[in-house]
């Protein structure tokens, strides 16, 4: 069994995943990233975390509500708060020097209770 995302890490420019919208289950989470794997340093991954309302379209999404930025493996967390409706993980990632690739989890949010 696989678990997690491999990600291709291009040379000199930054590739953009989006995550699936979430409905919230309240206020503030803390998101967890892991980057399991690497196939040389070289790299950096930012998690950007967005919210919105439904009835808003993705275009209207304002500035990041948490961020995680990596350039190694390991594990990183940060609190998002003011969640609205709906929320997603943005993945940035970019390589420098050549290709990269890497692995990663991001773990399901952890909700705080309200």
């Amino acid at each position: 069994m696989l678990i997690g995302q491999s990600l291709f890490a291009p040379n000199g420019s930054t590739v953009t995943y989006y995550g699936p919208w979430m409905p919230r289950q309240g206020n503030v989470f803390i998101a967890v990233l892991e980057v399991i794997k690497q196939s040389a340093s070289g790299w950096s991954v930012t998690c950007d975390i967005e919210t919105k309302n439904a009835e808003d379209p993705d275009s209207a999404v304002g500035s990041p509500i948490g961020t995680i930025s990596m350039t190694s493996t390991g594990t990183q967390r940060a609190t998002a708060t003011g969640c609205l409706e709906l929320v997603r993980m943005k993945f940035s990632v970019s390589g420098s020097g050549a290709d990269r690739w890497l692995h990663l989890r991001a773990n399901p949010p952890i909700w705080l209770p309200n």
